[in-house]
Formats: structure tokens, sequence, C-alpha cells
């Protein structure tokens, strides 16, 4: 497999260079694993019906630029047998013109005893750590992430990779966390980066997950046209979706109404009183706060098992 290495000029051209490819960092939208990009979405982007996400100065994004440099400088304190080379000043772009995949890793270890592998660096908080890359038996990385450290081995020509979380609480813990390397799951990825350019010259777009593609259908179609006519008349299921939504529009009224109803006795039974001890040394409290429309009082009631 040919491998282009390019060495953008500045974060325009590397921008130019990730929209021609699927990149490591959204492929695991092509397995429907990715927390932030679906497969529909990123349809959308790459056939220019949405502008490219620059999400670069996001407060998780620039977290993660500023601590990346302390993670080398943790790895390169633990190792100081490997040389570590950080990919940040120069930002080479590895990419696969056969295949259109690309990726920009973040660390390039060369090990006496392993050779060539990499690093992918991510900066995590402390719960999310928890809820996302531990279980009880082992601390794994989310599968969206293994994708895109063994996509950078492939490109790099890496035989080992990793993923070092940098957890960020009230201190800094890095452990390192192997990713097997398959053979297998590279065909996977490339078997389907073809069916989805494939969709994407085609006009075919990947079928929706109607919840998280809520923002991405109502960014491609916010111009309507005055001029064009749906004929939906043969389609049944428009009814039907139609119907559904009646349905939940009623049940959301009438779940707003038990609420206001429920809330409007407690307060009467609280009255002025800001806290009420209830059964079982459980509270409840009713205090005055700054809003962001003035001061209210404020009702916050505890947890109910179902």
């Amino acid at each position: 497999m040919k491998v282009e290495v390019i060495t953008p000029r500045d974060d325009r051209q590397w921008h130019k260079l990730r929209g021609q490819d699927v990149t490591a960092s959204v492929a695991g939208a092509l397995f429907g694993v990715h927390p932030f990009t679906t497969l529909a979405s990123l349809w959308a982007e790459k056939s220019k019906l949405l502008p490219p996400r620059l999400d670069q100065d996001s407060p998780a994004m620039m977290r993660g630029r500023y601590l990346e440099p302390v993670a080398v400088q943790i790895l390169r304190d633990r190792h100081p047998e490997w040389t570590i080379e950080h990919n940040a000043a120069e930002n080479r772009y590895y990419r696969s013109p056969e295949h259109r995949i690309g990726a920009t890793p973040d660390v390039i270890v060369d090990c006496p005893t392993r050779g060539v592998g990499i690093i992918q660096i991510k900066s995590v908080a402390e719960d999310a750590y928890r809820a996302k890359w531990c279980t009880e038996d082992a601390v794994e990385p989310p599968l969206w992430i293994a994708i895109q450290a063994s996509i950078e081995a492939k490109l790099v020509g890496a035989s080992w990779a990793a993923v070092a979380p940098l957890v960020v609480g009230f201190g800094l813990t890095m452990p390192e966390l192997e990713v097997e390397l398959h053979d297998g799951l590279w065909a996977n990825i490339t078997k389907r980066t073809a069916a989805f350019w494939k969709g994407v010259e085609d006009g075919t777009r990947p079928e929706l997950d109607l919840i998280a593609d809520a923002e991405t259908v109502d960014a491609i179609y916010r111009h309507g046209d005055d001029e064009e006519v749906a004929d939906l008349t043969q389609d049944g299921e428009i009814l039907e979706l139609i119907g559904q939504r009646h349905d939940a529009v009623a049940a959301a009224k009438e779940a707003a109404a038990n609420k206001l109803r429920a809330e409007t006795a407690i307060k009467a039974k609280l009255g002025h009183a800001t806290l009420a001890i209830l059964a079982g040394g459980r509270r409840a409290t009713w205090r005055r706060q700054k809003t962001a429309h003035g001061h209210s009082r404020v009702l916050r009631l505890p947890k109910m098992e179902n």
C-alpha cells in the first residue's frame, strides 16, 4: 500500500488535506461507535453539504492541545531508552491515496526492543475516564480511539500501538494501554471506507440515526425551496410518523402538567421552609438562588427509586 507523508505549510493546508480523506479521528463513525460524529454527518461533510467542523477551540480540544506536550514529557521521563518524536511541530499527515484514509499521529516511537510504534494521546477528565475507560476487570480505550490508533499504526508502518490517556483530576495519571493490531480490522476499515466514498460519489445518504442526526438534518435542509413540492401521497409511513409526533406532543404536555401539579403541591407543603427532612433521611430544599432571570427560589428534590 502506498502511503503519502505530507508536511502541510499551515493549518489551512492541513484541513484541506484532511477534507479529502476519512481521517483516523472520525473513522469510528464508519462502525457507529464515534461519540461525536455519525456516519450521516460525516457523509454530509464529505459531500460538501455541510462545512467541515473546525472545533480546535472547543474547551476539550484546547485542553488536549495544551496538555499534549505534558504527556509527551511524561513518556520521555518514563522511557529514556526510546526515541520519541512528537508530531505536533511538523504536523505530518499520513494518507493512503488508494483508500482515502488519513491520520496525523501524536507520537511516533522507536523502541530498541519493539521497533517503531505510535502512541495516541488523549486528555480525559477523571469522571469521564472512570465512566468510559474503566470496567471492573480492566482499563481499555473506547473502541473509536482504538480504531484511530490502529489506522495511525498502519499508515506509519508501525509494529505496535498504544493509547495514553492523560487523566486530569486532583493530579495527573497516565496509563499506557496497548492496542492490538489486526489485519482483519484494517480490511474491515478499508471495506467500509470504500462503501462510504461510493455513497458520497453516488449521493446516497447513509441511514439516519433519528436522534443523533437531528441537527445534521436541520443543517442540511435549513434553506427551504418555495418552488419545490414533495409528493408524498404514496408514502404511508409519513402519516404514521406524524401520528407518532402528535402522540408524543400530547404525552409531553400531560407529563409537563403532572410535573407542575407535583411541584406546586410540594412547594405548598414546604411553605416558607427552605429545607424539608423526609423519610429515610432524605432532604428536599427550596432555597433562594441567583438565576439567569434574577433571584428566585429553586426547588431541589432527592432521587427516588423506581
